[in-house]
Parts: C-alpha cells; sequence; structure tokens
C-alpha cells in the first residue's frame, strides 16, 4: 500500500500533465460541437456519431477528474 501511496503522490504533484489531459479533452469536444452546430454531419446518423463523441469525451473528462480528486483526498488523508 505504501508503494501506491507514493506513486500515486508522485503522479498527482505532477499536475501539470492532468490539466494538460483535461485541457486536451476540452479543445477537442470544443473541435467536435463546432462541427455539429456548423452542420457538418450531412445525415441523421453522422450526427449521432458525433454525439456519441462528444458524450464519450464528456465521460473520460468527468472520470479522470473524479479520480484524481479522490486520489488527491486519500493523499491528503494519509498525510494526517
Amino acid at each position: 500500500m505504501a508503494v501506491l501511496a507514493t506513486l500515486v503522490r508522485v503522479l498527482v504533484n505532477n499536475m501539470e500533465v492532468w490539466d494538460e489531459i483535461v485541457l486536451e479533452l476540452n479543445k477537442e469536444l470544443e473541435k467536435v460541437k463546432e462541427v455539429i452546430s456548423e452542420g457538418g454531419p450531412s445525415n441523421f446518423s453522422e450526427y449521432q456519431n458525433l454525439v456519441g463523441y462528444c458524450k464519450g469525451i464528456m465521460f473520460s473528462r468527468t472520470t479522470f477528474t473524479s479520480i484524481i480528486t479522490n486520489r488527491n483526498q486519500v493523499i491528503d488523508n494519509e498525510e494526517d
């Protein structure tokens, strides 16, 4: 367990990487939203695929952020 805590501490301390990942997910999401709003999909099937892709990005971003937040709380609790 100590090895895992140390590894998590090292990873979480490098928040710049996590911030960059979330930033990239946000950029991709905005690109796809723009394509949808500008009428990019030529039919309903393409529209559905793009919306599904957006949902996947949002799910990934939310899950990723939640995992990092939970790991930060674990580390904070271990240090107390």
